[in-house]
């Protein structure tokens, strides 16, 4: 049984105890009162009680304050009703809930109101117990959730056994040897460290979780150029970048991701079926598509899997589900979509 079915069997046990308990509290002090009277009242208790849980845990959790308010008094008010129609009946006759009377059923305004705020009262109240639990609920999940989120930064940080200082000194001490020998391989030298310092500031707790999209472009392609640098081959991307793309935020090293894996496992040398880079930002949107030819199961590296799930990951804390990714596989062509809403 999944958790729905469960929180419904729950919920239709209690009210079907709740309803003997009613009958057995009213029958002992009023004997023509009726189980089948009783059954017709639940709809009121039922009412009152979801009625207002809605009001609390979905308008008012949410600081909807305004449509709480207003599906509460909604609430009230066909209770209102309905608990004249049940306790006095129809103008001239007293109604179909006759049996809740044990002596004439003259109107009293005073028993009236008592009935009512009695009844919406209790059930108010459960419902807001309800809702306070929930609210303990969510609370203790998020605490384990932040605690797991801990461990695991812990845990990043100490397997993170170069330190970005060291790899810089490094990087440094090469290009001053390299200046005047190799000036080709110091330039390289200097676009491979500006690519891993690109990378080890997105990965820096207290970094920027976004960049604009011309940076993204722009440190991409210095990856594809420092790729092919040490290749023995010269990658063919085409690009076809539309909008303003300094309007727009995007995870830093977002494309980067794509783009290494075109370079994974698919053929960015082929000049019949070049790699296309697509960038279009609209008003509201925008959208990245890579197309790719796929390599040969022989000729491609080992997918794991990681660099799509990780990259979703962050574009879920970055956009908060505001975006769509999606790949698709068609005549040998490998294509990654991504669009966001802005």
């Amino acid at each position: 049984m999944n958790r729905n079915h469960w929180t419904i069997s729950r919920h239709l046990v209690f009210w079907i105890a709740y309803a003997f308990y009613f009958y057995v509290v009213n029958k002992l002090g009023n004997s023509k009162l009726s189980f089948w009277t009783v059954l017709y009242s639940m709809p009121f208790f039922i009412l009152i009680y979801y009625g207002i849980s809605y009001s609390l845990n979905v308008h008012l959790y949410n600081k909807r304050y305004l449509k709480a308010i207003s599906i509460a008094f909604l609430v009230y008010g066909i209770t209102f009703i309905g608990i004249y129609l049940l306790t006095h009946g129809w103008p001239g006759s007293i109604g179909l809930y006759a049996d809740y009377f044990t002596s004439k059923p003259n109107f009293s305004l005073r028993k009236f109101l008592q009935t009512y705020l009695k009844l919406i009262g209790n059930f108010s109240i459960f419902a807001f117990l309800g809702y306070q639990y929930r609210l303990k609920i969510l609370s203790m999940e998020q605490q384990q959730q932040e605690h797991e989120w801990r461990r695991r930064y812990e845990y990043t940080t100490l397997t993170q056994q170069v330190s970005p200082h060291l790899l810089a000194n490094i990087f440094q001490s090469l290009e001053q040897q390299l200046s005047e020998v190799r000036p080709e391989l110091r330039k390289r030298i200097v676009e491979l460290y500006s690519v891993m310092r690109y990378f080890m500031d997105s990965t820096r707790p207290e970094g920027r979780t976004s960049v604009l999209l011309a940076q993204e472009i722009q440190a991409t392609k210095q990856f594809i150029s420092i790729h092919d640098g040490f290749s023995s081959r010269k990658s063919i991307f085409y690009w076809q970048v539309t909008g303003n793309i300094e309007g727009a935020f995007i995870p830093s090293t977002c494309l980067v991701t794509l783009v290494s894996n075109v370079f994974k496992h698919g053929d960015p040398y082929s000049t019949s079926q070049p790699a296309i880079i697509q960038v279009c930002v609209q008003r509201d949107l925008f959208k990245i598509t890579v197309s790719n030819k796929v390599r040969s199961a022989k000729a491609s590296l080992e997918s794991h899997g990681v660099g799509l799930e990780n990259l979703k990951g962050r574009l879920e804390y970055a956009y908060n589900g505001n975006f769509k990714l999606y790949h698709s596989l068609t005549d040998g062509t490998f294509q990654v979509h991504l669009i966001v809403n802005l």
